[in-house]
């Protein structure tokens, strides 16, 4: 049966939650175990193709065409391992799941209730996600308390404690520095850890989130030992680093792999970390820096940029960039600027246009692809991206003035009209109209046939793609 370690967090969301379970997942995965990281998030959505970016952050496609949370793209790349839908749990799909085997008369005519109904189907979807590996690593997004994912926490309580699931319980938490004091102060992490314990849940592991690791030294330790009943050798140091990677190797340095496989009754043989030191070799070895904008409609957020919108590309493009030599230094670029102006372009090497909905941006999108094209600076498009591009070059090149797609032009002209250079397929069209646009792309890992000595299928051959 899989062992488990639950990470949630407390004190305030954005601390960083998804990093520790990738670390973790590549700390576990070193000592030759199989692993797999779990994602559960407490929403009502059905994944996050069906959210906005500025409210929730990227979506993440897996290889079977999962819409997934943006924490997946970090497990993948701290691990090397491919994902699946299937972990990523929302309780929108869990509602979901009950609701239906009522209607199929699966609980037999019992008044359905949270408790116990949509409890054990959290504990059953956890389980389906875990089976077949060793240990499941199971990030709860949010933090502790959270309204909607207090059925979360009651499913875990009855895993642990009724099921006798062998698990360990990670907490995230914070020490914020008193400027006025000249001192760290633990009260969020105590109060965090309170918040724990009243939903019937102790803390085995403590992943404490500092500007430095000088933050948290011994006497911050015993406060938090004695305050928040976690052995103080467990109190884990999540220091703030310019390099995400470095965590997990930080993290083993204070035996937290040792101390993981004790707690869960493995017994260790040994670890390996060739591969990824070979990896952090690279990293350190990149210094050259290169500019490279992406232009998208989710950029700005208030006054702000919001990086989270398109992490998936930002992170993507890091770890490509290393493979080569280089630092990729980003340019994150309005594409509403874009519409009468692409100045911001000029100074760039290469342009990306990542997806998006909506007809918000459009032809600032288009109007960087052609520049793009015409001054000779390489392009990626991503999803509508690469519509856009067929759209800009129908438009400029083939002489199609008002080419457009039928996604945002639907009303204009049949979709059989020339004009209209991307048209929806009939498998989509009979998905929207069977259950509306949620989940109805095309994504993930498919078959492409591709031209025989064209230049897409020679860049194939280059990266040694088996299929090619």
């Amino acid at each position: 049966m899989p062992k488990y370690v639950f990470v949630l967090g407390g004190g305030y969301s954005g601390l960083g939650k998804g990093i520790v379970t990738a670390s973790v997942a590549r700390i576990l995965s070193s000592y030759g175990l199989k692993v797999r990281p779990i994602k559960i998030d407490p929403y009502f959505n059905f994944g996050a193709g069906d959210m906005n970016p500025n409210e929730h952050g990227e979506v993440f496609v897996t290889e079977d065409g999962g819409e997934v949370d943006q924490d997946f793209g970090h497990y993948e790349r701290f691990t090397g391992i491919p994902c699946s839908r299937i972990q990523n749990i929302t309780s929108g799909k869990v509602f979901n799941s009950v609701i239906e085997k009522g209607r199929m008369g699966h609980f037999l005519g019992k008044s359905i209730q949270v408790i116990p109904h949509v409890r054990d189907e959290h504990k059953a979807f956890i389980r389906e996600a875990a089976n077949g590996c060793d240990i499941a690593i199971v990030e709860v997004g949010g933090t502790i308390g959270d309204d909607e994912a207090l059925i979360v926490s009651r499913a875990i309580q009855s895993m642990i404690y009724s099921d006798k699931e062998t698990a360990s319980v990670a907490v995230l938490v914070p020490i914020v520095m008193n400027e006025e004091v000249g001192e760290p102060k633990t009260k969020i992490a105590q109060t965090a850890i309170r918040a724990l314990n009243e939903l019937g849940l102790w803390a085995d592991f403590m992943f404490v989130r500092t500007q430095n690791e000088m933050m948290l030294d011994n006497k911050r330790k015993e406060k938090l030992a004695v305050h928040c009943a976690v052995e103080q050798e467990n109190i884990i140091c999540d220091p703030s680093t310019a390099n995400v990677y470095d965590i997990p190797k930080l993290f083993e340095r204070q035996q937290l792999g040792a101390k993981l496989l004790k707690k869960l009754g493995v017994k260790p043989n040994g670890s390996d970390w060739t591969a990824y030191d070979s990896f952090l070799s690279k990293i350190d070895a990149a210094t050259e820096r290169i500019p490279i904008a992406y232009v998208g409609k989710y950029v700005s957020e208030g006054k702000g940029i919001h990086k989270d919108a398109y992490i998936s590309v930002e992170e993507a493009l890091r770890r490509a960039c290393i493979e080569f030599g280089f630092v990729p230094e980003l340019h994150r670029i309005d594409a509403v600027s874009c519409e009468k102006d692409v100045f911001l372009l000029k100074k760039v090497a290469g342009i990306i246009v990542p997806g998006g909905y909506g007809s918000r941006g459009i032809e600032g999108k288009i109007n960087a692809i052609r520049y793009a094209r015409e001054a000779g600076v390489p392009f990626l498009g991503l999803c509508l991206g690469l519509q856009l591009g067929v759209v800009e070059f129908s438009r400029n090149v083939l002489g199609i003035a008002d080419a457009h797609s039928d996604e945002f032009d639907e009303t204009a002209a049949c979709p059989n009209a020339n004009s209209h250079v991307i048209c929806i397929l009939p498998e989509q069209e009979r998905m929207r109209a069977s259950q509306g646009y949620i989940g109805t792309q095309r994504l993930g890992d498919f078959a492409c046939v591709l031209e025989r000595g064209h230049f897409v299928q020679k860049l194939y051959e280059r990266v040694g793609r088996p299929d090619a």
